[in-house]
């Protein structure tokens, strides 16, 4: 079941769901100040309200200071914070003639009444226009392409929408621009739900796009200074109708199945101008996921399983206890992670997941010197894996073996993730751009692996029993902060950046696992072999770093580039592996061969020089 809440501009939403999130719109209220000017627009003749219609608010002492909006569906109109002055009020409707009239705003409010317009009837032949609409353009280092080339239904999302235009795929829960991975996507050339782009593609309707842009997008430093210091991204910008920018639009979806199944989710976004709030959520048990790799601290525990065959029942169990694909926590990254990691994407992890998501992303231009854009992302997910395998070995002189096992595991992850940038233009020579970032992430799972093999007559040649436990904690902190100074003379640049990361993990493991050797031991006795232990792995990873950059033009199209980055790593990785002591019925006897402790400082210093020079013909 689809519900479709509105198109922009055109109608408003239901009032259980303003009731539903009465809270959100206060973060997005516009300060205090100013004169509204309100009234209703009607047909002249049968005196109906009109829906729809443009009323603009021109100033006649500057006719490009402009207020745009749209009446509602019973003709009312409202225009907050005007200026005092003298004023033009044009409303325009198809099918009816434009009105014009002069409006002079004072400091109490304007109430402007019933506005009539009348109908503009022409008869006119008939017109046939044929043509191609342009799919894509190369402009420069851009690609853009026209939305309206491309037909898609009318409930569809901008993932439906890139999906047909050439070039662009996606796999594996990426999205892939002429052959790269895209990190990011933009609405209007602001940030949009942080660098998650499959977030933000599934979560934006494909009617309000006009076109994509598809570009490697230079670091903030990088395009001050002219210099590619090779950080770049490859991004998708949506670029939103003009219509769009002061509506209200969304999408609520509901829908079950049999055996408990649902799937719910939507989103809400209010545009007003410079200032826009959007709100998207999902949940779901049909293995629906809305994940990136730095939402997983841990695997989700319904991972591959390894046969005994030897020792690989065991095996698997460990490297799980251990970490994340196999490595202690200390070297688990945000940006990528080892074992099934981008199984995430698209929801192919074994078992059942129940996923439970919501984002929130503002964005406002408070004035022409301070824009903020910030977003907030909660993910967690539950898995539940019961699988059962059957082996059958063939070997010389029909002699064969069977291996049986079953393996039950349960996973709980959680992220919160926070991400805000913040441009402050102090004048047309300085500024600041302040990118601070906050994740926190907890991972608990448990695991149930019984394995045995069997000979041709079904007598036991060897069994594993394994039971492990995950408990992972991380925190990633971090933020960047750059300065950079302007001067008269065409291309020379100062540039300042600091920035810092705090990485700590703190994760509790424990495993126990007993193996039986059938007729292996002393005398052909049964060997057994058991593991009882506890293994804690805390660490702290922290980073300082910075740049200096000074550029200085040579002629008129060269330019030369002085800089220094000193950077400052301290890391601390611990691991302790504890056995069960039966005398104290506690895991206090310390595992030398498991434990490792590493302690880890670096400091950095790089300066360059480099020369840059632009051909043009």
């Amino acid at each position: 079941m689809i519900y479709q809440v509105c198109k922009a501009g055109r109608f408003y939403f239901l009032g259980i769901i303003t009731t539903l999130f009465i809270s959100l719109p206060l973060a997005a209220q516009p300060s205090s100040g100013g004169t509204p000017v309100s009234g209703t627009i009607v047909d002249a003749k049968e005196q109906k309200p009109i829906g729809g219609a443009t009323i603009q608010l021109i100033n006649q002492a500057d006719t490009t200071q402009r207020r745009v909006t749209i009446s509602d569906i019973s003709g009312k109109f409202s225009i907050s914070r005007v200026r005092p002055g003298q004023y033009n009020l044009r409303v325009t409707f198809v099918g009816y003639k434009s009105v014009n009239k002069p409006v002079l705003v004072q400091q109490d409010s304007v109430l402007l009444g019933r506005i009539q317009i009348e109908e503009d009837m022409r008869v006119l032949g008939e017109i046939k226009v044929e043509g191609q609409e342009i799919r894509a353009e190369q402009k420069g280092d851009t690609l853009i392409y026209n939305a309206a080339a491309f037909k898609v239904n009318k409930d569809a999302t901008v993932e439906d929408l890139v999906k047909k235009m050439p070039g662009v795929v996606i796999e594996n829960g990426e999205v892939k621009a002429q052959g790269e991975t895209v990190r990011r996507v933009l609405l209007d050339g602001q940030e949009f739900l942080g660098n998650d782009a499959m977030a933000a593609l599934r979560n934006l309707p494909a009617d309000i796009v006009s076109r994509v842009q598809v570009f490697d997008r230079q670091s903030d430093q990088a395009q001050f200074t002219g210099f590619n210091d090779g950080n770049q991204e490859r991004t998708l910008n949506i670029m939103t109708t003009g219509g769009v920018n002061n509506a209200q639009f969304g999408k609520l979806y509901a829908g079950t199945g049999t055996e408990s199944r649902y799937n719910t989710g939507g989103n809400l976004s209010w545009f007003n101008g410079q200032q826009r709030l959007s709100l998207v959520g999902l949940s779901n048990n049909m293995n629906q996921q809305n994940f990136s790799p730095q939402d997983l601290l841990g695997l989700m525990g319904g991972g591959s399983t390894g046969g005994f065959g030897g020792m690989g029942g065991m095996g698997s169990v460990m490297i799980r206890a251990t970490g994340a694909g196999g490595g202690p926590p200390a070297n688990i990254s945000w940006g990528g992670m080892g074992g099934g990691g981008n199984d995430f994407f698209v929801g192919q992890q074994a078992g059942i997941n129940k996923t439970h998501s919501i984002g929130l992303n503002y964005t406002n231009r408070f004035s022409q010197k301070l824009n903020v854009n910030a977003s907030y992302f909660f993910n967690q997910a539950t898995n539940n894996t019961d699988s059962d395998i059957q082996r059958e070995f063939f070997g010389n002189q029909s002699i064969s073996q069977l291996y049986n096992e079953n393996s039950l595991s349960s996973s709980k992850n959680g992220n919160h993730r926070f991400n805000a940038r913040i441009t402050w233009t102090i004048d047309k020579y300085n500024s600041f751009i302040i990118t601070p970032r906050l994740s926190t992430q907890n991972n608990e799972s448990n695991r149930s692996n019984f394995g045995q093999t069997l000979g041709s007559d079904l007598d036991m040649i060897n069994s594993s029993q394994n039971v492990s436990s995950v408990d992972n904690f991380g925190l990633n902190l971090g933020g960047n902060i750059l300065y950079r100074r302007s001067f008269d003379k065409r291309g020379r640049t100062f540039s300042l950046s600091l920035n810092s990361s705090n990485n700590s993990r703190d994760g509790d493991n424990f495993q126990q696992s007993t193996n039986i050797f059938v007729g292996s031991g002393m005398g052909g006795s049964n060997l057994t072999q058991r593991i009882n232990q506890w293994t804690t792995t805390p660490s702290d990873n922290v980073t300082f770093g910075g740049s200096v950059n000074y550029t200085e033009p040579v002629g008129k199209n060269s330019q030369v580039q002085f800089s220094y980055n000193p950077s400052l790593n301290n890391s601390l990785s611990e691991r302790y592996t504890y056995a069960y002591d039966t005398f104290s019925n506690d895991f206090t006897i310390v595992d030398s061969l498991l434990s490792n402790e590493f302690d880890n400082k670096n400091i950095t210093q790089r300066g360059g020089i480099t020369y840059r020079y632009n051909y043009k013909k």
